[in-house]
Protein backbone atom coordinates (compact mmCIF):
# COMPACT_ATOMS: atom_id res chain seq x y z
CA UNK A 1 0.00 0.00 0.00
CA UNK A 2 1.19 3.25 -0.99
CA UNK A 3 1.24 6.11 2.02
CA UNK A 4 -1.98 7.73 0.29
CA UNK A 5 -3.68 4.38 0.56
CA UNK A 6 -2.71 4.28 4.07
CA UNK A 7 -3.53 7.16 4.95
CA UNK A 8 -6.95 7.20 3.99
CA UNK A 9 -7.38 3.97 5.11
CA UNK A 10 -6.71 4.95 7.99
CA UNK A 11 -9.01 7.87 8.71
CA UNK A 12 -11.92 5.81 7.30
CA UNK A 13 -11.45 2.65 9.81
CA UNK A 14 -11.52 5.54 12.67
CA UNK A 15 -15.30 5.77 11.97
CA UNK A 16 -16.90 2.99 9.55
CA UNK A 17 -16.35 -0.71 8.82
CA UNK A 18 -13.95 -0.65 5.44
CA UNK A 19 -13.74 -3.64 3.51
CA UNK A 20 -10.59 -3.33 1.01
CA UNK A 21 -10.90 -4.73 -2.59
CA UNK A 22 -7.53 -6.26 -3.61
CA UNK A 23 -4.69 -3.82 -3.92
CA UNK A 24 -6.45 -1.03 -1.39
CA UNK A 25 -7.32 0.54 -4.36
CA UNK A 26 -11.35 0.95 -4.28
CA UNK A 27 -12.96 0.25 -0.43
CA UNK A 28 -16.69 -0.26 -0.02
CA UNK A 29 -17.27 1.77 2.83
CA UNK A 30 -21.33 1.05 3.78
CA UNK A 31 -23.38 3.13 1.79
CA UNK A 32 -20.39 4.51 -0.76
CA UNK A 33 -17.36 2.83 -2.61
CA UNK A 34 -14.41 4.93 -2.84
CA UNK A 35 -11.61 4.71 -5.32
CA UNK A 36 -8.16 5.90 -4.67
CA UNK A 37 -5.83 6.58 -7.27
CA UNK A 38 -2.63 8.03 -6.80
CA UNK A 39 -0.38 10.26 -9.13
CA UNK A 40 0.97 8.40 -11.79
CA UNK A 41 1.11 7.49 -14.96
CA UNK A 42 -2.54 6.70 -16.18
CA UNK A 43 -3.28 4.89 -19.78
CA UNK A 44 -6.14 6.53 -21.99
CA UNK A 45 -8.03 2.53 -21.29
CA UNK A 46 -8.04 3.29 -17.69
CA UNK A 47 -9.48 6.96 -17.69
CA UNK A 48 -12.54 5.39 -20.35
CA UNK A 49 -12.91 2.02 -17.63
CA UNK A 50 -13.73 4.92 -14.90
CA UNK A 51 -15.81 7.03 -16.69
CA UNK A 52 -17.57 3.99 -17.97
CA UNK A 53 -17.31 2.49 -14.22
CA UNK A 54 -19.30 5.89 -12.95
CA UNK A 55 -22.15 5.61 -15.47
CA UNK A 56 -22.46 2.50 -14.59
CA UNK A 57 -22.79 2.97 -10.99
CA UNK A 58 -24.56 6.65 -11.25
CA UNK A 59 -28.07 4.23 -13.31
CA UNK A 60 -27.50 1.70 -10.67
CA UNK A 61 -28.52 4.64 -8.02
CA UNK A 62 -24.90 3.03 -6.18
CA UNK A 63 -22.54 5.97 -5.07
CA UNK A 64 -19.32 5.58 -6.31
CA UNK A 65 -16.74 8.51 -4.94
CA UNK A 66 -13.47 9.11 -7.04
CA UNK A 67 -10.86 10.30 -4.79
CA UNK A 68 -6.79 11.59 -6.45
CA UNK A 69 -4.28 11.86 -4.73
CA UNK A 70 -3.13 15.21 -5.09
CA UNK A 71 -6.91 15.84 -3.62
CA UNK A 72 -6.13 14.33 -0.94
CA UNK A 73 -2.93 15.94 -0.43
CA UNK A 74 -4.08 19.73 -1.56
CA UNK A 75 -7.81 19.76 0.32
CA UNK A 76 -7.26 17.26 2.81
CA UNK A 77 -9.77 18.86 5.38
CA UNK A 78 -12.56 19.60 3.19
CA UNK A 79 -12.43 15.76 1.58
CA UNK A 80 -12.28 14.45 4.96
CA UNK A 81 -15.21 16.60 5.83
CA UNK A 82 -17.00 15.46 2.55
CA UNK A 83 -16.34 11.56 3.86
CA UNK A 84 -17.37 12.19 7.51
CA UNK A 85 -20.73 13.15 6.31
CA UNK A 86 -20.47 10.82 3.91
CA UNK A 87 -20.29 7.98 6.39
CA UNK A 88 -23.45 9.94 8.46
CA UNK A 89 -21.09 11.45 11.25
CA UNK A 90 -21.98 15.21 9.71
CA UNK A 91 -23.79 18.03 12.13
CA UNK A 92 -27.14 18.52 10.46
CA UNK A 93 -28.56 21.95 10.60
CA UNK A 94 -32.11 22.64 9.19
CA UNK A 95 -32.50 25.01 6.87
CA UNK A 96 -35.93 26.27 8.29
CA UNK A 97 -33.73 27.54 11.02
CA UNK A 98 -31.60 29.34 8.89
CA UNK A 99 -31.61 32.94 7.45
CA UNK A 100 -30.58 33.10 3.67
CA UNK A 101 -28.89 37.11 2.96
CA UNK A 102 -27.23 38.31 -0.47
CA UNK A 103 -23.38 38.29 0.37
CA UNK A 104 -20.38 39.84 -1.46
CA UNK A 105 -17.57 38.18 -3.32
CA UNK A 106 -14.89 38.75 -0.66
CA UNK A 107 -17.18 36.77 1.89
CA UNK A 108 -18.54 33.93 -0.75
CA UNK A 109 -15.35 33.54 -2.02
CA UNK A 110 -13.40 33.15 1.33
CA UNK A 111 -16.09 30.65 2.51
CA UNK A 112 -15.95 28.54 -0.91
CA UNK A 113 -11.93 28.65 -0.09
CA UNK A 114 -12.39 26.75 2.78
CA UNK A 115 -14.98 24.55 2.57
CA UNK A 116 -15.77 24.10 -1.39
CA UNK A 117 -13.31 21.34 -2.90
CA UNK A 118 -13.07 23.95 -6.17
CA UNK A 119 -12.63 27.04 -4.04
CA UNK A 120 -14.18 30.23 -4.81
CA UNK A 121 -14.70 31.79 -8.28
CA UNK A 122 -16.26 34.62 -10.00
CA UNK A 123 -20.20 34.88 -9.65
CA UNK A 124 -22.91 37.37 -10.19
CA UNK A 125 -25.11 36.25 -7.47
CA UNK A 126 -24.17 35.57 -3.86
CA UNK A 127 -26.01 34.16 -0.88
CA UNK A 128 -25.50 32.72 2.26
CA UNK A 129 -27.13 30.49 4.74
CA UNK A 130 -27.27 31.95 8.27
CA UNK A 131 -27.90 30.91 11.76
CA UNK A 132 -27.85 33.84 13.95
CA UNK A 133 -24.33 35.73 12.99
CA UNK A 134 -22.68 32.59 11.63
CA UNK A 135 -22.31 31.87 8.00
CA UNK A 136 -23.57 27.98 7.27
CA UNK A 137 -23.85 27.39 3.73
CA UNK A 138 -22.95 29.56 0.49
CA UNK A 139 -24.53 29.50 -3.04
CA UNK A 140 -23.46 31.57 -6.21
CA UNK A 141 -25.42 32.09 -9.57
CA UNK A 142 -23.65 33.28 -13.03
CA UNK A 143 -25.15 36.04 -14.98
CA UNK A 144 -27.96 35.74 -17.16
CA UNK A 145 -27.52 33.88 -20.78
CA UNK A 146 -30.22 33.50 -23.62
CA UNK A 147 -31.03 29.83 -24.54
CA UNK A 148 -31.90 29.83 -28.48
CA UNK A 149 -31.17 25.99 -28.81
CA UNK A 150 -34.71 25.48 -28.05
CA UNK A 151 -38.26 25.34 -29.40
CA UNK A 152 -39.06 28.29 -26.59
CA UNK A 153 -35.83 30.05 -26.26
CA UNK A 154 -35.89 31.34 -22.56
CA UNK A 155 -33.38 33.36 -20.00
CA UNK A 156 -31.06 30.62 -17.75
CA UNK A 157 -28.84 31.10 -15.14
CA UNK A 158 -25.65 29.09 -13.75
CA UNK A 159 -25.37 27.66 -10.63
CA UNK A 160 -21.50 27.21 -9.69
CA UNK A 161 -21.05 26.98 -6.31
CA UNK A 162 -22.73 25.15 -3.28
CA UNK A 163 -21.43 24.23 -0.23
CA UNK A 164 -22.18 24.35 3.63
CA UNK A 165 -19.52 24.40 6.54
CA UNK A 166 -17.35 21.51 6.98
CA UNK A 167 -18.66 19.07 9.15
CA UNK A 168 -22.17 19.75 8.75
CA UNK A 169 -25.13 19.10 6.07
CA UNK A 170 -27.80 21.69 5.77
CA UNK A 171 -30.93 19.59 5.41
CA UNK A 172 -33.00 21.54 2.82
CA UNK A 173 -30.44 24.38 2.19
CA UNK A 174 -30.20 23.71 -1.72
CA UNK A 175 -34.34 24.05 -1.97
CA UNK A 176 -34.11 27.42 0.79
CA UNK A 177 -31.46 29.24 -1.53
CA UNK A 178 -33.01 28.05 -4.95
CA UNK A 179 -36.35 29.48 -3.69
CA UNK A 180 -34.74 32.76 -2.87
CA UNK A 181 -33.14 33.17 -6.03
CA UNK A 182 -36.21 32.08 -8.16
CA UNK A 183 -38.15 34.95 -6.98
CA UNK A 184 -35.59 37.33 -6.83
CA UNK A 185 -34.63 37.21 -10.88
CA UNK A 186 -37.77 34.99 -12.00
CA UNK A 187 -35.40 32.58 -13.84
CA UNK A 188 -36.81 30.68 -17.33
CA UNK A 189 -34.01 28.17 -16.34
CA UNK A 190 -30.81 26.97 -13.92
CA UNK A 191 -28.47 25.02 -15.57
CA UNK A 192 -25.62 23.38 -13.01
CA UNK A 193 -22.93 21.05 -13.59
CA UNK A 194 -22.29 18.71 -11.09
CA UNK A 195 -18.26 16.95 -9.98
CA UNK A 196 -18.98 13.62 -11.24
CA UNK A 197 -16.49 12.70 -9.40
CA UNK A 198 -17.85 13.44 -5.81
CA UNK A 199 -21.68 13.42 -6.48
CA UNK A 200 -24.57 11.41 -8.57
CA UNK A 201 -26.52 14.43 -8.40
CA UNK A 202 -29.47 13.59 -6.11
CA UNK A 203 -30.03 16.80 -4.22
CA UNK A 204 -30.57 18.37 -7.61
CA UNK A 205 -32.55 15.55 -8.74
CA UNK A 206 -34.59 16.29 -5.73
CA UNK A 207 -35.10 19.55 -6.65
CA UNK A 208 -36.80 18.73 -9.82
CA UNK A 209 -33.34 18.76 -11.95
CA UNK A 210 -33.54 16.73 -14.80
CA UNK A 211 -30.01 15.36 -15.54
CA UNK A 212 -29.59 16.14 -19.65
CA UNK A 213 -25.58 15.17 -20.24
CA UNK A 214 -22.62 13.77 -18.65
CA UNK A 215 -20.06 15.85 -19.95
CA UNK A 216 -16.54 14.08 -20.68
CA UNK A 217 -13.82 13.34 -18.48
CA UNK A 218 -11.43 16.71 -18.13
CA UNK A 219 -7.52 16.39 -18.22
CA UNK A 220 -5.22 18.66 -15.92
CA UNK A 221 -1.68 18.68 -15.34
CA UNK A 222 -0.18 18.80 -11.71
CA UNK A 223 2.53 21.56 -10.97
CA UNK A 224 5.40 21.52 -8.08
CA UNK A 225 2.70 22.51 -5.69
CA UNK A 226 0.10 19.47 -6.41
CA UNK A 227 -2.14 21.91 -8.11
CA UNK A 228 -4.35 21.05 -11.37
CA UNK A 229 -3.84 23.00 -14.02
CA UNK A 230 -5.88 23.19 -17.40
CA UNK A 231 -3.99 21.90 -20.86
CA UNK A 232 -4.66 25.33 -21.94
CA UNK A 233 -2.98 27.32 -19.58
CA UNK A 234 0.26 25.29 -20.28
CA UNK A 235 2.80 27.75 -22.12
CA UNK A 236 5.14 25.01 -22.81
CA UNK A 237 4.87 22.78 -26.37
CA UNK A 238 2.69 19.73 -27.31
CA UNK A 239 5.60 17.57 -26.91
CA UNK A 240 6.76 18.73 -23.37
CA UNK A 241 2.94 18.56 -22.28
CA UNK A 242 2.89 14.87 -23.80
CA UNK A 243 5.77 13.57 -22.36
CA UNK A 244 4.84 14.61 -18.52
CA UNK A 245 3.45 11.89 -16.56
CA UNK A 246 1.91 14.11 -13.74
CA UNK A 247 -1.69 13.77 -15.55
CA UNK A 248 -5.16 13.58 -13.64
CA UNK A 249 -8.25 13.76 -15.07
CA UNK A 250 -11.82 13.97 -13.70
CA UNK A 251 -15.00 11.85 -14.08
CA UNK A 252 -16.77 14.48 -16.32
CA UNK A 253 -19.72 16.56 -14.97
CA UNK A 254 -23.32 16.13 -14.72
CA UNK A 255 -25.19 18.58 -16.08
CA UNK A 256 -28.44 19.66 -15.26
CA UNK A 257 -31.24 22.03 -15.90
CA UNK A 258 -34.25 23.05 -14.06
CA UNK A 259 -37.01 24.92 -16.58
CA UNK A 260 -39.36 27.24 -15.28
CA UNK A 261 -41.72 26.66 -18.39
CA UNK A 262 -43.56 23.95 -20.46
CA UNK A 263 -41.46 22.87 -23.42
Amino acid sequence: MSLFQTEVLHFLEQNVNVIPHPFFSHLHCGNFELMLIPLSPISADYKNQIYELKKEYKFNNQKLIILWEDVWLTKNEIVKSRLMVLMGKGERIFARKTTVKVIDIVVSTQFLNQHHLQGGTKAKFKFGLFTGEELVAVATFGPSLLMKNELNPYISYGWIRYASKKGTIVVGGMSKIMKYFVQMVQPGGITSYVDFDWANGESYEKLGFELVEITPCQSFYINDNNERIYPHKIKESIEFIDNQTNKVFNAGNLKYIKRFYEK
